[in-house]
């Protein structure tokens, strides 16, 4: 008997009055096993219909059988069409909700989603639940997540704390401060001090590992462990340490809250390492620009670097294959990288980042890319559709790809030799994507800088003119001159300037790349 079959004589015993238990015993088969065919005798005709003349198997009529209504199952149905598959209608069932089992339903726990008032959807085939109010499961999770933020702040003391349901994209670029012993007894700073020497006398010492040896490393290794973890209680932060660092609190791939205390960012060192190696006419110049413009310059001219290498699939071959090869094949140790090697997407984070024409862009490039290979539930079946696209789809997804892991930050120091070296070849044009104006540019400037500005392109006459003015009105005369359209009153020099005038670090030089 075919499953069609099946459910129907099911549905026929039914109506005639016989229970479900009756209807397993009749058929030698489990009570769970009518209630799954009963089920599918619930979905619309419709469906029933297709499925019987072969246009889609059990599978997919099993899916439908996530909703009860009739009515959404139908509508569902004749959306989907011709991609009506089982991932595609759980999919558009359970509008992509989070099952039971995953990390942010485990953090929040069922019980109490559930006790919200949020809505669960079952499926009586795969015996996986659905959690169907998005918004609410967010909702718990940060007020879970914002209570242990408080506890840290309370009653540890720590100022900075950040929370977020997910690891954030750059924490493997950050960096733990280690806390540091206080008022530990002597006795098992001592322990610990003599079975480490000891391990290193084994490891510096030329003798061959017997089976003895090997056995009294490992006790060492235990050992170490267990005085390690008795110190824990008494390592503690600093105020300056907790004045300089701060605290992360996210959710693992367990469904549990991972807190790392003591992180600071390696770029802030680097960032202070440069700036005590500037010479003095480098260094003042920087120093007119304030540390959270010359962020946001970086994040411009990275958003304009990522547009332009979206577009340039040859390029991005190179950057993904030398980055492959190179962390592959090279002696281990740190090496140099265009691209982050683990492809996390870099993403912005500079005010007014989105309506740049960088943004439109990239924008472009990704809906122009071919994606329904994504809306397969498992990664085999992402794999097997994916080897399905042609050449030129693949490419365009590579160089959009590899272009969305770039890492570029404003040049003075910071972006590697390699990420300048590709700008050099990619050559974007910077000045059209990205214009000073008040908003993005010279409201954040001091004052001095402002006039250094006025005087570098109107002259010294200007400076003599406008030295008294007031900042907000240094910046519209400047933020003016940049919107003006009529450029037929400029010196050739002004507009030049006006045309394509860069902070500096936005252009890079092929010398400068490889310097």
């Amino acid at each position: 008997m075919s499953p069609y079959d099946e459910f129907m004589a099911y549905a026929s015993m039914r109506m005639q009055g016989m229970s479900d238990a009756e209807i397993a015993e009749h058929f030698g088969v489990g009570k769970k096993h009518v209630l799954q065919r009963m089920k599918l005798a619930a979905v619309h005709k419709t469906i029933l219909n297709a499925h019987r003349k072969g246009d889609i198997d059990l599978d997919t009529v099993m899916a439908f059988t996530l909703s009860d209504s009739q009515k959404e199952q139908l509508a569902a149905f004749n959306e989907l069409g011709d991609r009506c598959r089982v991932w595609n209608v759980r999919r558009h069932l359970t509008k992509d909700g989070e099952t039971a089992n995953g990390t942010l339903a485990q953090f929040v726990t069922l019980a109490a989603y559930k006790a919200a008032g949020g809505r669960v959807m079952t499926d009586l085939f795969g015996d996986e639940s659905y959690l169907l109010d998005d918004d609410l499961l967010q909702r718990l999770a940060d007020k879970k997540l914002a209570s242990s933020g408080e506890k840290l702040r309370r009653k540890e003391g720590w100022d900075s704390v950040e929370v977020s349901v997910s690891r954030p994209d750059d924490f493997h670029q950050l960096h733990s401060i280690e806390p540091q012993l206080v008022d530990a007894p002597s006795e098992l700073t001592d322990a610990l001090s003599t079975a480490v020497e000891t391990q290193q006398s084994m490891d510096e010492a030329d003798e061959d590992w017997t089976e003895e040896r090997e056995a009294q490393y490992a006790a060492l290794e235990q050992t170490v462990d267990a005085l390690e973890d008795k110190l824990s209680v008494y390592r503690e932060y600093s105020d300056e340490d907790k004045a300089r660092s701060q605290c992360f609190v996210f959710i693992g791939r367990d469904g549990k809250a991972e807190i790392h205390r003591g992180v600071v960012s390696q770029a802030k060192h680097r960032a202070a390492e440069r700036a005590d190696a500037q010479d003095g006419a480098e260094a003042e110049t920087k120093a007119a620009l304030p540390n959270t413009l010359v962020k946001d310059l970086g994040v411009h001219r990275q958003h304009v670097a990522k547009a332009a290498l979206a577009t340039n699939a040859t390029l991005a071959s190179d950057v993904l294959l030398f980055t492959l090869c190179d962390n592959v094949l090279s002696q281990p140790g740190y090496r140099q990288r265009a691209i982050d090697a683990n492809f996390t997407r870099v993403m912005p984070d500079a005010e007014g980042i989105a309506e740049t024409t960088a943004a439109a862009a990239l924008e472009k490039a990704r809906g122009a890319l071919a994606t329904e290979w994504l809306n397969a539930d498992s990664a085999a079946e992402r794999f097997a559709a994916f080897r399905q696209l042609k050449p030129k789809a693949k490419q365009a997804l590579m160089a959009y790809s590899t272009a969305e892991c770039l890492t570029v930050e404003l040049a003075q120091g910071a972006s590697d030799e390699i990420s300048e070296a590709v700008l050099v070849d990619l050559a974007p044009d910077f000045a059209s994507a990205w214009r000073p104006t008040a908003d993005n540019y010279f409201r954040r400037l001091k004052r001095d800088a402002l006039l250094v500005h006025g005087e570098a392109w109107f002259g010294s006459l200007w400076l003599a003119k406008h030295a008294a003015y007031k900042k907000k009105d240094l910046v519209a005369i400047l933020d003016a001159f940049f919107k003006c359209d009529k450029t037929a009153d400029m010196t050739p020099e002004q507009r030049e300037i006006h045309a394509h005038w860069l902070p500096d670090g936005f252009v890079v030089t092929r010398e400068s790349s490889s310097s």
